[in-house]
């Protein structure tokens, strides 16, 4: 009986230290530490729940520290916590979760529709410690919110830090420690999510080190997307601890950082100042008085901060300005995604500025590294007439005169760049500035791979010391759109750079006034292997292309390779063409003419064609300078005789652009022989082939595509003596070659057309391919069609394929008429030139077999063999010593009633006649199964037996040739009486 007792006894004391639900009553006094203030009775204790349900304000006071393991706000009123009967400087702590416990429940939770935290040191009601409520004077102290290790804090609505008047009284002062704070003892153990906020104010002024981010965690309070935090305090304004990563919050993509936002909001100060060093946000808002300016710093050499948007929206004249470090920092980065600056003024003298700048008291190793991902817009949202703003990317002067390095800008996004009035107000001479002028130096900007600059106004790059340079790296893109126009400061400034990765593009150029001035320097990446390529400069037409110096020339001289033979670069000359398309064993045509080192001059429209680094084990990287083209381009062609007519031309702009496009113009009707375009395809070892694309039937052959590269050249055949292709700015694109429809792949899934795609691959490896279309157009015939089909111009240093016509013209592209349902045979020359002694391979791709009862046959009238083509053959030939066996004629194309209605194998079996047609007075039998005699027997339709024999000793998979006197062409039943098993009957054709 005693044991129970004492068990009741331990379970009675045991409840007692249980942790308990203490709700607030309140009081007279207010006070945390009255006991009578709590439901049950009591002070809270580290390991209790305290609850707040209100429905109008609560303040609690506080003259100590106090703990808990949960708070819970119910209800819809604010709950406040206020200082009273404290000393100066002092901090009160709210110790949230129970230290070395195993709670790991939410230390702050919000359950109430409009609840919200403040904490409080004047309070609502301007309690000032250690003074009594009701008064004015008197110093003020700090609250902590602290959320201890193992615990964390999801604040889900709104908590207030100092939120009184917007102003202090004169009679207050701040001395150190007198900050209300948010502090998470471990990372991320407070949480803003999305929806709620943080607001502080005066309090929390940054200064005497009072910044409310100044726990003892990284990242201690982290802001998730949808959160927001607002500080509205003006006076050293920068929330953070003074050493970056100490006791910071995080701000993730999607957070929002107001600072000192909104219109109605007045500063004796004049400067926001923020240091971000290193560190993430999401997007920062600001706003301002009638003039103040931002000024915001990355003084850590080794950090980046990154941003998703930097948005100011000032009510007067307003100067942002993103500094770099002092020398003994040199290299800070800023990475932004968004900048947006809206002038809210009225006055016609206010205007608003955006400066990108490295310090100007640092020394000669300052460089500041900024990288802008999104948008730049400096926006006047004011109806009325408005200063001009200006977006600078400037430089500042070091100490004692000395000149800092260069800031760098890297676009990494798709950015646009501009300058906006509002809906009908009018900007005074906006700007966009880049470098300091001759006192300062310039920036380097670059847009780099991948990235795309839009460019919405006029842009001067500046000269100095050391000039402004302007750079878009080999995928970037630049376009200047509303009218922009870019100057540069001289010739230099701006480079288009290339590598084996692609070439810089510019790409659109539109609005009135839109020009590119000034010299520009670009780059054409020719890469070190020994093979052919054209060469397409974008310069004014007024601009010539010499292998030596001169006026108004685009140099060449630096190839010193000109002078070796054979020759190094070719241009062509349509008065000399004599149909020698790379025909023949080392045939070329005449047009091609040398361009030498001075002997030659050629307008830039005239495309080239150059050798790769034959003498060099690098690559070759041409850097020209000149006037860029832009706008409309009119690119004149000739034709000298009936049959000629071939110009070889540049692309004029520096980007890719769109054959479709410019046939579609109304402007070039009737300049065209055809709707063709042809590009020379590198090889290597000195050999080419020509691709070649059709615009009329969207089909390509060796890559040919619809998109003519930046930097290239290409043929096309003139209609008339004299005439004029027009290229306009509508016909960029930014397209990759071969990635749109009839380019590199010629159909896709759903194409319901008759089409093979043959192959020809030699020893050296090289391809060459022709296309052959049936019924895709109802225009289309069995001749030449200048909207559909496309010549083949042969090939140099290797083997060349073409299909031939009856009339004798070779094809790349053969678009003929509809199949017929069981009508007629349709035989096509395959010719095959420059065959060397070695192996060869066909292959096939076709989407579909043939409709109307159609099959095709590649022959070998060499061999007499007929190979059935279907998708994905590939047939290998030898060429040999015999003359005949690289004959041109040895292959042909047969398109035929199919000849056979009946299976031709036994499925079981898998025994089948090989090369059937045949053209011999054979036959081949590939065997699915073992056998120890097999009888063979060949009858006419009529039942009549032609020929017999045997195969003894069979194995499956052998392959046994059956021999006849003679057979007269026609249809057959090979019959096979293989030991014990069924017969087998297949049908054989003769041709």
């Amino acid at each position: 009986m005693k044991k129970i007792y004492l068990f009741f006894c331990l379970l009675i004391i045991g409840s007692a230290l249980q942790a308990q639900t203490k709700t607030w009553l309140g009081g007279a006094d207010s006070m945390w530490h009255t006991s009578g203030n709590w439901d049950p009775a009591g002070v809270p204790s580290a390991t209790d729940s305290v609850v707040f349900t209100n429905s109008t304000p609560i303040s609690v006071h506080f003259s100590a520290d106090a703990n808990a393991r949960v708070i819970n706000l119910n209800g819809s009123g604010n709950v406040t916590f206020s200082i009273i009967n404290g000393a100066a400087s002092t901090v009160y702590n709210v110790n949230l979760g129970a230290v070395g416990s195993n709670f790991t429940n939410n230390a702050l939770r919000f359950s109430g529709a409009l609840n919200s935290l403040t904490l409080n040191t004047r309070g609502t009601y301007r309690i000032v410690s250690p003074a009594t409520p009701g008064t004015t004077t008197g110093t003020a102290s700090g609250i902590v919110l602290k959320v201890l290790t193992g615990n964390k804090a999801t604040i889900t609505k709104t908590i207030h830090l100092s939120a009184f008047s917007a102003t202090l009284p004169a009679t207050d002062t701040i001395s150190s420690g007198q900050v209300n704070k948010i502090v998470g003892v471990d990372v991320g153990s407070v949480i803003f999510a999305n929806g709620s906020e943080l607001r502080i104010n005066q309090r929390n002024n940054g200064t005497n080190g009072l910044q409310v981010f100044n726990g003892s965690a990284t990242n201690g309070v982290v802001f998730q997307s949808g959160s927001i935090f607002t500080n509205n305090t003006a006076t050293s304004p920068d929330p953070f601890a003074t050493a970056s990563g100490d006791g910071t919050a995080q701000f993730l993509s999607g957070s929002k950082f107001y600072a000192a936002n909104g219109a109605a909001l007045t500063f004796s100060a004049t400067t926001l100042s923020y240091l971000f060093n290193g560190r993430t946000y999401g997007s920062f808002f600001t706003g301002s008085g009638t003039s103040a300016n931002l000024v915001v710093t990355n003084s850590s050499s080794t950090t980046t901060t990154f941003l998703d948007s930097l948005v100011v929206n000032p009510s007067g004249t307003f100067t942002a300005t993103l500094t770099g470090a002092a020398a003994s920092t040199p290299k800070p980065t800023f990475s932004f995604k968004n900048i947006y600056i809206t002038s809210r003024a009225t006055a016609a003298a206010a205007a608003t500025n955006l400066t990108f700048r490295s310090t100007n008291t640092g020394g000669a190793t300052d460089s500041t590294v900024y990288h802008i991902s999104g948008n730049i817009d400096l926006v006047s949202s004011s109806a009325n007439t408005v200063g001009g703003g200006t977006i600078a990317f400037t430089m500042g002067v070091g100490t004692g005169g000395s000149q800092v390095t260069s800031p760098n800008i890297h676009f990494t996004g798709n950015t646009t760049l501009k300058i906006t009035k509002g809906a009908s107000g009018t900007l005074v001479n906006p700007n966009l500035v880049v470098g300091a002028g001759t006192s300062g130096l310039g920036t380097n900007i670059f847009i780099n791979n991948g990235a795309t600059l839009n460019l919405g106004d006029s842009l001067t790059l500046r000269t100095g010391s050391q000039p402004t340079r302007f750079t878009i790296r080999p995928t970037g893109r630049l376009n200047l759109i509303d009218g922009a126009r870019l100057t540069t400061g001289h010739n230099g400034n701006f480079t288009v750079e290339s590598d084996t990765t692609g070439t810089g593009t510019i790409g659109t150029v539109t609005g009135t006034g839109a020009a590119l001035l000034n010299s520009f320097t670009i780059q054409r990446f020719i890469g070190r292997n020994a093979a052919w390529r054209t060469l397409g400069i974008p310069f004014s037409i007024s601009t010539q292309v010499r292998g030596g110096n001169g006026t108004s020339t685009a140099s060449l001289a630096y190839m010193n390779s000109f002078t070796v033979s054979p020759a190094q670069a070719y241009y062509f000359n349509d008065t000399l063409d004599n149909g020698q398309y790379g025909a023949g064993s080392g045939a070329v045509n005449a047009g091609w003419r040398t361009f030498t080192t001075n002997a030659d001059s050629l307008k830039t429209y005239r495309g080239l064609l150059l050798y790769g680094s034959r003498n060099s084990a690098t690559p070759i990287v041409l850097s020209l300078t000149g006037f860029l083209n832009y706008g409309t381009q009119t690119i004149p062609l000739s034709k000298t005789a009936e049959g000629n007519g071939w110009n070889l031309i540049s692309n004029p702009f520096v980007s890719n652009i769109s054959f479709n496009s410019i046939v579609s113009n109304p402007a070039n009707t009737g300049v065209l022989n055809s709707n063709t375009i042809y590009r020379v395809r590198p090889l290597g070892a000195g050999a080419y082939s020509f691709a070649s694309y059709v615009a009329g039937s969207g089909t390509g052959t060796n890559g040919g595509s619809n998109v003519i590269e930046n930097g290239g050249a290409f043929f096309v055949r003139a209609a008339n003596t004299t005439s004029n292709l027009i290229i306009r700015e509508e016909d960029k694109t930014t397209d990759a070659v071969g990635s749109t429809t009839g380019g590199v792949t010629l159909m896709g899934a759903n194409d319901n057309y008759n089409s093979i795609r043959v192959s020809l691959k030699g020893a050296n490896t090289f391809t060459d391919e022709v296309v052959f279309v049936w019924g895709r157009f109802s225009k289309a015939t069995e001749a030449f069609d200048n909207d559909l089909d496309a010549y083949d111009l042969g090939a140099s240093g290797t083997h060349d394929l073409s299909i031939v016509d009856k009339e004798g013209t070779r094809y790349a592209i053969f678009n003929g008429a509809d199949l017929p349902k069981d009508a007629e045979t349709r035989t096509y020359k395959l010719a095959t030139k420059n065959l060397r002694l070695g192996t060869y391979e066909f292959t096939v791709s076709m989407p579909k077999a043939l409709d109307r009862n159609n099959e095709a046959y590649l022959v070998d009238n060499y061999l007499g063999t007929a190979v059935l083509v279907k998708e994905g053959l590939s047939h290998s030939f030898q060429v040999t010593a015999d003359a005949a066996s690289k004959a041109e004629g040895r292959f042909q194309l047969e398109v035929r009633k199919k000849l056979t209605s009946v299976i031709d194998e036994v499925a079981t079996s898998k025994t089948y006649l090989l090369s059937n047609p045949t053209r011999n007075n054979q036959f081949a039998i590939h065997f699915g199964s073992d056998a120890q005699v097999a009888n063979w027997q060949v009858v006419d339709l009529s039942g009549r037996v032609i020929g017999t024999g045997v195969f003894k000793n069979v194995y499956q998979g052998d392959t046994r040739i059956g021999e006849l006197k003679t057979l007269q062409p026609g249809t057959y039943l090979v019959r096979l009486f293989n030991d014990n098993e069924p017969t087998v009957v297949m049908k054989l054709v003769k041709l």
